[in-house]
């Protein structure tokens, strides 16, 4: 069974067969014009497209699902674009009982009375309702809720690190210790060949995925099936389409999977314009700070309590945006595996708390696979479910970023002799040789204490020679050019004096 359908776009060529499962009808009351109608779509515009509530328009009407997944995106395009909503009341009713049921919602329209409200409270759904179950459907699963933020319980017990572009393009990888660094253009990437499959393929309900132009082929041609079944979502979007009675609505989505009362389900994940962020999450009310954040670096920063809407449990979790789709994503803190080490530099339990807090983690004298050091933000991703780095463009301004007070007495596990650590205290440059790169190659360089930043900073040239340089070539420069103006009058009086002697000899007679 396919589930949380929902797409911004819709083309409507390429018409593909009815899903059988797609067995309710939705009837739309104009409260201004107090009649019931028939819900066809909705045009370009946001106006809704509507057919007479009779039996003869029957094949007209807008087909949903019982469940109604696919009326959470109908509903989310609608409110975003119509200009009154409030006029509008919307019944969900069965195929099979939509002449008697049409007339009788009809006859209480016309006529309400106690009886009467108590029977279209049977039928009536609210778009609100179906925004708040779009995002329900796209994050946790909480014993029974959605599964796209739960950690495979396979996943081994430390977590990736990956270096995430500014354009990242979201990834499924499982939580290891491997550190990984990733090009300009982020690389898609399958989970390791070791892990055991989580779903068996046999169990998925290929024909109605077949009817949603998927296939098992073009999964396993893309590399994608693999993934799917050790319970991570798609890294890639994959084309979707699905029938809507009159209309075909084709979008692009990421797929996950999940069981649901025994059985696999397809959760399907469709793009979104921009993240719900005005709307309660689970309980949780987005500050304007947690906006910006998950805007900017798509990670919130911090952890929250969520509340299991049928617990009512408080559930403390990260929250991050899937990068393709704007989906939010939550994910249990109890889950948050983070690596003893990143890059060569091996985290202090202060460090390793702060990431699992879900906040952003400044970390020094990294070794980049090609030997070179480097200094990076990291931050542990709820959507990927691994520590990720993140650039200049996407690293957030650290306010509360932790600042050495004093020298450090050991720098990327070299301890400094007393002389040495003397002379970084003054904000001197020290040289130390013979450090060892993560790639097992050896390199020198020059370390200054910057007591207004609080840290130590690294070159390969002397900053202090660079600096005596500079004031050598400034002062060379400015002694070259008094010279200049010194010669210069000189040179001016010279040329005044021919100037009058040639006059003089002119005016002289032969």
């Amino acid at each position: 069974m396919a589930e949380n359908q929902h797409a911004d776009t819709a083309n409507y060529d390429n018409q593909i067969p009815v899903d059988e499962q797609l067995s309710d009808i939705l009837l739309v009351f104009d409260k201004e014009e107090k009649q019931l109608k028939a819900v066809k779509g909705i045009d370009e515009k946001g106006e809704l497209k509507m057919a007479p509530a009779d039996s003869k328009s029957l094949d007209d009407f807008m087909k949903v699902d019982k469940q109604g997944n696919m009326l959470s995106n109908f509903f989310s395009n609608f409110m975003r674009q119509a200009q009154n909503p409030s006029r509008f009341s919307f019944f969900k009713i069965p195929i099979e009982k939509s002449v008697n049921t049409i007339e009788k919602l009809q006859n209480h329209l016309a006529k309400l009375t106690e009886k009467g409200k108590e029977y279209l409270k049977k039928y009536e759904v609210s778009p609100e309702q179906y925004i708040k179950q779009e995002q329900k459907a796209a994050t946790l699963k909480q014993e029974g809720e959605t599964a796209v933020a739960q950690t495979p319980p396979e996943a081994p017990a430390q977590a990736q690190v990956q270096e995430a572009p500014a354009q990242a393009q979201a990834q499924e990888a499982p939580a290891q210790a491997q550190a990984q660094e990733a090009p300009a253009q982020a690389q898609s990437q399958n989970t390791p060949a070791q892990e055991e499959l989580k779903y068996n393929p046999d169990a998925i309900d290929w024909e109605t995925l077949q009817n949603l132009g998927v296939s098992r082929e073009s999964l396993e041609k893309r590399n994608l099936l693999e993934p799917l079944l050790k319970g991570y979502k798609t890294n890639e979007l994959v084309p979707i389409s699905f029938n809507l009675g009159s209309t075909v609505t084709r979008f692009d989505a990421r797929l996950s999977l999940r069981e649901v009362d025994g059985k696999v389900a397809v959760a399907i994940h469709g793009m979104r314009k921009e993240p719900q962020l005005d709307y309660p999450f689970f309980g949780h009310e987005f500050s304007e700070e947690d906006k910006k954040n998950l805007l900017t670096t798509g990670n919130m920063g911090r952890t929250v309590e969520l509340t299991n809407s049928k617990t009512q449990e408080k559930i403390p979790s990260i929250i991050s945006i899937d990068r393709l789709t704007n989906e939010i994503i939550a994910l249990r803190s109890e889950h948050i595996k983070v690596p003893d080490e990143i890059k060569g530099v091996k985290l202090s339990e202060e460090q390793k708390q702060t990431l699992k807090e879900g906040k952003p983690l400044f970390v020094e004298g990294m070794t980049s696979k090609k030997g070179e050091p480097f200094n990076a933000t990291v931050q542990f991703n709820a959507d990927k479910r691994y520590v990720e780095f993140l650039f200049e463009d996407k690293a957030p301004k650290l306010a509360n970023q932790e600042k050495l007070t004093e020298a450090p007495t050991v720098i990327r596990g070299v301890t400094l002799t007393e002389e040495q650590h003397k002379e970084l205290s003054k904000g001197n440059p020290i040289y130390l040789e013979g450090l060892q790169s993560k790639a097992g190659k050896t390199y020198s360089g020059y370390f200054t204490f910057d007591k207004d930043k609080g840290k130590v900073e690294m070159s390969f040239n002397n900053p202090q020679k660079d600096i005596t340089d500079k004031v050598s070539s400034t002062k060379q420069k400015a002694e070259t050019s008094k010279a200049k103006e010194e010669k210069r009058p000189q040179k001016q009086s010279e040329k005044t004096a021919q100037k009058e002697t040639a006059k003089k000899s002119k005016g002289r007679k032969v």
